[in-house]
C-alpha cells in the first residue's frame, strides 16, 4: 500500500514520473486539482488506470527504479 501511496504523490508533484515510464504526458490534460491528498488520489487512480495498461510493471518499478 506504501508503493501504492508513493506512486500517487509522486504523480501529483512530479508528471514527468510517467515520462520514465515510457509514456509522454501533456499537463494541460493531466489535470489534477491540487485539494488534500485523500480527495486527489481517487482521481489520479483513475486517470492512471486509463494511461498505463499494466499496474504491476509500475509496482515494479517503484519498488526497485533502475539505476
Amino acid at each position: 500500500m506504501s508503493q501504492n501511496r508513493r506512486l500517487y504523490i509522486n504523480t501529483r508533484n512530479n508528471v514527468k514520473t510517467l515520462e520514465v515510464l515510457g509514456r509522454t504526458l501533456n499537463p494541460k490534460n493531466f489535470q489534477i486539482q491540487k485539494r488534500n491528498e485523500f480527495t486527489d488520489r481517487g482521481s489520479i487512480c483513475s486517470q492512471m488506470r486509463g494511461l498505463i495498461p499494466k499496474k504491476k510493471s509500475i509496482l515494479k518499478f517503484t519498488a526497485r527504479p533502475k539505476t
